[in-house]
């Protein structure tokens, strides 16, 4: 892979790649060199699988970015959500973020803690108290 390194469906000039990712992609060269070819798809195919947005049927990508954010950490601020999101490469006007958060409340899977603040309730106990429980 001289000049360019894969890209699920095509190629991408290795100009266009960071230095960190120009290296790790010859790292990965290296490592797959002593793999045979159903080895590297198989790899390739894990790679894909376990680095790919968590998106559900008919959902948008930012109904799929809030779903891994929300997957990386569990109580989130609106404000830090959009910075959150504009690093991962996405613009997006308030009314559609507030648009997933209230289908992901409706549906149970966040809740609204109070004004600009979600948290995750699949992932085990939420305690909600006014009084101080102490460090």
């Amino acid at each position: 892979m001289d000049d360019a390194v894969s890209h699920s469906k095509g190629l991408v000039p290795s100009q266009e790649l960071s230095e960190k990712a120009r290296e790790y992609a010859k790292a990965f060269e290296v490592f797959c060199g002593s793999m045979s070819a159903a080895e590297r798809e198989a790899f390739r195919q894990e790679l894909l699988k376990r680095l790919s947005p968590k998106v559900a049927p008919q959902a948008g990508l930012l109904m799929g970015t809030v779903v891994n954010l929300f997957d990386r950490q569990h109580d989130w601020r609106v404000r830090d959500l959009k910075a959150a999101i504009a690093k991962e490469g996405l613009k997006v006007p308030p009314k559609p973020l507030y648009n997933v958060l209230g289908h992901l409340a409706r549906h149970g899977k966040i809740k609204k803690l109070e004004y600009g603040r979600y948290v995750l309730l699949d992932q085990g106990a939420l305690i909600e108290t006014s009084d101080e429980l102490g460090d």
